[in-house]
């Protein structure tokens, strides 16, 4: 019977024998079909690419923002990791990583027991780090999440042996520490020691690295930062000697206070590695009783406007996933130092504006390069942060709403857009040949005009409510005067300035409504531009004429180090030799996306090189704006810069832009609602940041030196507009006397015309008679000299009778209403208007009186007393009174106290003026001394400031007035007698004037 029994055990034993054996076979073959299939697989390791935030550098390698989309990824070689993170890792995750497969099977048979039996795992888990690696970059979304997890851990395991075949450990170890999950948006070991600890992963010491080691197991669970303190310090926990080692040991026993979950897993992850031999258990009690200072959880934000303008152009570019995930490094254009220094600029002066109650809150500046079209700085509003609710009554809205970048919203430009009226009509002169347009000697009167009179009627006021007669382009521009600039724009043709501003680079989505909708209004601002568009127009001028679009970007790399797009420098014209007259290839497309600066090949000669030349003389020159600015204004620099003011109707938006060769700034101010400001002008908001902005610039070494490496160092960087250009010579131009005049000559390329014969005036000789009355009154006369006559030396006398303007459909001139009269000197000294018909001159036979002998020869340069009309009054002379003083003589001749403004000037913007007069005495005025002013007429009183920063409030006693008041220069005349000889007037102290106000 045992027997039996014995052979039936051997025959069954042997019978399993075979079973498991046919089994065994069985299984290795389904195993090699299956590694057989799946091993291609593995081949995607080779060119898997995980997701990495991408990065935004400002052009010296300052981060600027980190585009966070899944979370922060950067990437790092085994070797840059420290030792304490690789163990600490290797001992919580995977003890025998070194050792095993791939594959922990004993691991796998204790995870399934445990989940049979309701048990704890314990430490480790069943999937080793290469399962992990597979689960994380081998499976699909969709087998990570199959419920059949028998089948997804069959694959699991049969691709973790295969890859633990092909790669290294250290390859294995690698590709797992930047790929696992740390919470808090942190992907990969260098994320997580950055955004933990602002330090790199190398640095992580035992402390810092167990930690670490320990949150990928439950991110959500084992996260440190809601554990944290006031001061962001997780604290330490001192634990007994040895019996900590033991994980059934109840530590409550011992340790004061409760153990969170980041602590008690930093522990857990101590006892391994001490178990493993990775530490002492003296370092493991010592890094547990370390307080941990965590890093400030922010994300880096700098220069804010400018990063989502290039993030825009990111995503229509590469798509929101490449830019957000794709590891992109985009290194742009921006300077970060003139990016601080324009934003402090804007803020400081918006701030000491507001401290004078002026109702103005926001600016926005844009500085370029031309040549090459970068944009250094982009400053959206003064404060990313800030916002302010307006407090007007009857307005709404935000006066301040800081996250708006008003550098890429549209603004009325007003008179910052008369530079390009001038260009267009030169071209369109030599365009037309002569048939129409403008030219340097084209005289324009301002004198007043209504233009279409029989239809929609425009009459145009220039800001001082004055007119200044007959003028040139490069007075008209540089004084900024209204009627001229309509008269030009009438004649270079609304749908020709369009275009030319188009092709200078303002978006052909911006002024892209019909002609007739703009109107003669456009050159006065009656159209709508953003600043970026008008720096970019400013900075093709500033580049020779030739376009370089709004580059925002120098280069971008993806995950790999390729490049993907790269700046490269267009080199600069040549004069001498490039056609810089030709503009055929400056065609702008009917349809193009503009912020992808696609529309034209940086280079492209958009308007001819010798006008955009001549057009830069105009308005850089200082001396041009004398008569209402000044010489010594705040547009003056301690280098030649080119410039033009604007400030819109009812002051709501006052702008400066302009350029040197080798830098160009846009500035706007006002309110983001689009309130009117308390007559803030185009000097006072736009102009002070302007000045201060270059100014800036200049004074820094290394902003100048980066500015100057395109042109090969400091020494080679032009600096000024001396320069002679081909093509462009100097003739003489009939002399406009008067203050707008005086210009011998001009500026002329062949096709403009200089006018040739002086045909403005005509000269014809007057004797001046002194009659008098019952009364004894004397009074002068004139009458012509009759041939073969004596007259008493200095009896005979020339005048220049002007060639008036006359009427006609388009437009309806009222000479009645421009002052141009003549002065005469009486006997007395004093000057007084004398109007002189030169058609209705008697001849001296017929006249009774003799001539009296002796009279002083008149001085056409001599001041003339106005003829006030109804409800005018003559602007005195307050030059010199204190700030008090002079708004109580206003008052006293009318004024209302609102119509008084205050322009308090400090040294920076007075130059040598400001030592000539004492703190808060009147050294200006805006109208000037003697002229006729209606009293709804804004004055503006420039004041010395008692240093060069901005005065609160003005002292209790007033300055005494000088005892000598400065004559101003007159008006230009109908009628100018010549002189002989000539009186010098007094000098006026140089002062900052504002620029006209437009009429929309």
């Amino acid at each position: 019977m045992g027997r039996r029994i014995g052979i039936a055990f051997i025959s069954l034993l042997a019978v399993g024998l075979v079973f498991i054996a046919v089994a065994g076979v069985a299984m290795a073959v389904t195993y090699n079909g299956i590694a057989a299939n799946l091993k291609p697989r593995l081949d995607q390791i080779h060119t898997y690419t995980a997701f990495q935030a991408s990065k935004i550098y400002d052009r010296n390698g300052t981060l600027l923002y980190e585009f966070v989309g899944e979370g922060r990824r950067t990437p790092v070689n085994l070797d840059e990791v420290s030792k304490h993170l690789i163990n600490a890792t290797v001992a919580a995750e995977d003890a025998s990583f070194f050792e095993n497969s791939g594959v922990n099977y004993f691991s796998i048979a204790r995870a399934t027991f445990a989940n049979i039996t309701q048990q704890s795992v314990g430490a480790g888990g069943a999937s080793t780090i290469t399962q992990q690696v597979v689960r994380l970059i081998v499976l699909t979304p969709e087998e990570r999440q199959d419920p059949n997890v028998y089948s997804r851990k069959v694959k699991e395991i049969i691709l973790a042996q295969e890859l633990n075949t092909v790669y290294s450990k250290n390859e294995i170890l690698e590709l797992y520490l930047n790929e696992i999950p740390y919470g808090n948006l942190s992907y990969g070991v260098q994320a997580a020691a950055q955004n933990y600890f602002g330090i790199d992963a190398k640095d992580l010491d035992i402390a810092q690295a167990s930690l670490l080691g320990g949150i990928p197991q439950l991110p959500t669970t084992y996260d440190p930062m809601p554990w944290l303190d006031d001061k962001l310090v997780l604290k330490g926990l001192k634990l007994p000697k040895d019996v900590w080692l033991d994980p059934m040991y109840d530590l409550a026993n011992d340790v004061k206070g409760e153990i969170v979950p980041p602590k008690g897993r930093q522990i857990e992850v101590l006892r391994q590695m001490v178990r493993n031999n990775y530490v002492t258990e003296r370092e493991a009690r010592a890094a547990v009783a370390t307080d941990l200072q965590f890093d400030k959880p922010e994300v880096s934000l700098l220069a804010p406007h400018f990063v989502f303008y290039v993030k825009d152009y990111l995503q229509q570019r590469y798509g929101a996933e490449v830019v957000s995930n794709g590891g992109l490094s985009i290194t742009t254009t921006l300077d970060l130092q003139t990016q601080d220094l324009a934003q402090t600029i804007a803020y400081t002066r918006i701030q000491e504006l507001n401290a004078a109650d002026r109702n103005i809150h926001n600016a926005a500046v844009v500085v370029m390069q031309p040549n090459t079209g970068q944009i250094l700085a982009m400053v959206g509003s003064i404060g990313y942060d800030l916002s302010e609710t307006t407090t007007t009554p009857g307005e709404e809205g935000n006066v301040l709403d800081g996250k708006v970048n008003v550098t890429t919203a549209l603004r009325q430009p007003g008179s910052a857009l008369k530079p390009f009226t001038y260009l267009s009509g030169m071209e369109q002169y030599v365009a037309t040949k002569g048939q129409r347009g403008i030219t340097p000697a084209s005289v324009l009167w301002d004198v007043p005009t209504i233009f279409n009179p029989r239809g929609v009627k425009y009459e145009p006021q220039n800001f001082d409510n004055q007119f200044h007669g007959p003028l040139r382009a490069r007075t008209a521009v540089a004084n900024s005067l209204n009627i001229p600039a309509v008269k030009g724009l009438k004649a270079a043709g609304i749908p020709e300035t369009l275009n030319l501003l188009h092709r200078l680079g303002i978006s052909p989505n911006v002024l892209a409504n019909d002609p007739g909708y703009y109107g003669l209004a456009l050159t006065l601002g009656g159209g709508e531009v953003t600043p970026l568009d008008l720096a970019t127009a400013y900075n093709t001028v500033a580049s020779g004429g030739r376009y370089f679009a709004p580059t925002p970007i120098l280069k971008i790399t993806d995950s790999r180090g390729k490049t993907l797009e790269e700046f490269k420098p267009t080199p600069l014209a040549n004069p001498e030799s490039d056609p810089v007259s030709d503009t055929s290839k400056c065609v702008i497309p009917n349809s193009e996306d503009y912020r992808l600066g696609a529309r034209l090949p940086n280079g492209t000669q958009c308007v001819d090189g010798r006008l955009n030349h001549i057009i830069t003389n105009m308005i850089s020159d200082n001396e041009a704006r004398r008569p209402i600015f000044g010489t010594n204004s705040i547009l003056k620099l301690s280098l030649p810069a080119a410039v033009k003011t604007g400030t819109t109707n009812d002051f709501r938006d006052a702008w400066a832009s302009g350029f040197t060769p080798f830098v160009t700034v846009t500035v706007w101010t006002g309110n983001n609602n689009n309130e009117q400001t308390a007559q803030v002008e185009s000097t006072q908001g736009g102009g002070v940041i302007w000045a201060r902005t270059m100014e800036a610039i200049f004074a820094n070494d290394a902003i100048m030196n980066r500015l100057a490496g395109f042109y090969g160092g400091i020494d080679n960087m032009p600096q000024s507009f001396a320069k002679s250009y081909p093509g462009v010579y100097r003739e003489e131009i009939c002399e406009i006397p008067g203050p707008f005049g005086g210009r011998t000559d001009e500026l002329f390329i062949d096709g403009l015309d200089s006018g040739g014969r002086c045909d403005l005036y005509e000269k014809i000789s007057v004797v001046r008679l002194t009659t008098t009355d019952a009364e004894g009154k004397e009074t002068a006369t004139y009458c012509r000299p009759v041939a073969g006559a004596e007259y008493p030396e200095g009896a005979i006398s020339s005048i220049y009778v002007w060639k008036l303007p006359e009427s006609n459909d388009d437009e309806r001139i009222d000479l009645s209403k421009w002052k141009g009269y003549t002065s005469d000197r009486n006997d007395n000294g004093e000057d007084s208007p004398v109007a002189v018909d030169p058609d209705k001159l008697p001849s001296c036979d017929a006249v009774a009186p003799t001539p009296t002998p002796g009279t002083p020869t008149p001085d056409p340069l001599t001041p003339t007393a106005p003829i006030l009309g109804p409800g005018q009054v003559q602007m005195p002379n307050l030059v010199g009174y204190g700030e008090n003083q002079a708004r109580q003589i206003l008052m006293n001749l009318g004024f209302a106290p609102d119509k008084i403004v205050v322009d308090y000037q400090g040294r920076d913007r007075l130059g040598p003026v400001f030592d000539q007069y004492p703190a808060y005495a009147v050294v200006s005025s805006l109208p000037g001394v003697g002229s006729a002013v209606d009293l709804n007429t804004v004055i503006i009183l420039g004041i010395r400031s008692p240093d060069t920063s901005q005065p609160t409030a003005p002292p209790a006693q007033p300055t005494a007035p000088p005892a000598q008041p400065t004559p101003v220069l007159p008006v230009p005349t109908t009628i100018i007698i010549e002189p002989t000889p000539v009186v010098e007037p007094s000098p006026i102290p140089e002062q900052p004037q504002p620029t006209p106000v437009t009429t929309p």
